[in-house]
């Protein structure tokens, strides 16, 4: 029989630091260049009911810690950034079977676009996604890891123009 119960409640304590700079010091043409970085910590968890045994564990879709790095460089008539995101492991479900919890484990990935401006209003675009392929690693139970599912979905290419009226 599953029935739904009201926990405790959660709690949630996070930080996070970014930071963005043009390098403008720099010479030319390297002067259009910049960087944006960030890092999060956020720890959070609830009480969960699992086979009878109150038990804590982080909060659904919660990743300890995560970050983004963006390279860009800004011109007059194009531009272009190349950015890294990575994100912790995080929980997904609760678990079934005597496992503790469902996972996604932690991966980067790294993306690519550049758009540059070809009349007043007409402009080219190419972004390139995932550019690593990095799989997306589901489990379950938090201590024995047992797989269940390791997915990849590709590197993903677009190519288009953008025209403003």
């Amino acid at each position: 029989m599953v029935r739904p119960l009201n926990g405790k409640g959660a709690s949630i304590v996070g930080a996070e630091a970014a930071v963005q700079r043009d390098l403008r010091f720099l010479p030319a043409p390297f002067d259009r260049l910049g960087i944006q970085a960030n890092l999060t910590y956020a720890a959070g968890h609830s009480e969960v009911i699992y086979d009878g045994t109150a038990m804590e564990l982080p909060l659904i879709d919660l990743s300890r810690w995560s970050g983004n790095a963006t390279l860009y460089y800004t011109g007059r008539t194009w531009d272009a950034r190349v950015a890294a995101a990575w994100r912790g492991t995080y929980r997904i479900d609760i678990g079934n079977n005597g496992n503790i919890g469902e996972w996604i484990e932690g991966a980067m990935t790294l993306d690519f676009a550049a758009h540059a401006k070809l009349t007043g209003n007409l402009q080219a675009m190419f972004e390139a996604r995932n550019l690593t392929d990095a799989p997306i690693t589901q489990y379950t139970d938090r201590e024995a890891k047992r797989l269940l599912a390791r997915t990849r979905s590709g590197r993903v290419f677009s190519l288009g123009m953008r025209c403003t009226f």
